[in-house]
């Protein structure tokens, strides 16, 4: 259920423009909070669909000496060995994003997650995944800040 569900356009519209005015306030609080990666010297997967597949866009622009895939779809490219598989997806119940994690989970790579919450978060914990949580507001792009410095 969308938090704009019984809300009028005006009110929706007003609600994301809010939103994206507090951006640079919820990136420094996520950057506060966030851990340091680890960065392998080999490959980055980034998996992660629409809004929360745009982080892994600006990510990737930023740390030019690694090579790195962007996956926005179901399946990992082939032969992905010695490699750092990261997942997004803001409401943690992306399938697409999920069917990824779980095949991610069964390589010998190192595999982190981010979400905040759903199956993704309960996959995680189940199987013993680097988890982190972040913050979803009333879209996925909207909780851009959060997605991409946690």
């Amino acid at each position: 259920m969308s938090i704009f569900e019984n809300k009028s356009v005006n009110e929706k519209t007003q609600e994301m423009i809010d939103t994206y005015d507090k951006w640079p306030e919820y990136a420094r609080d996520s950057y506060k909070n966030s851990e340091p990666l680890d960065l392998p010297s080999d490959k980055i997967v980034f998996c992660g669909m629409g809004g929360s597949g745009i982080a892994f866009d600006i990510i990737s622009s930023l740390i030019p000496d690694k090579d790195i895939i962007i996956n926005k779809g179901y399946f990992l490219p082939k032969n992905i060995s010695n490699s750092l598989i990261i997942v997004n997806s803001a409401s943690g119940n992306t399938i697409e994003t999920i069917t990824a994690l779980k095949s991610a989970s069964k390589s010998k790579n190192k595999v982190i997650a981010f979400s905040s919450g759903g199956k993704i978060e309960t996959y995680c914990k189940k199987n013993n995944i680097t988890y982190r949580n972040y913050d979803l507001k009333s879209s996925p792009r909207a909780s851009i800040p959060f997605s991409l410095y946690t």
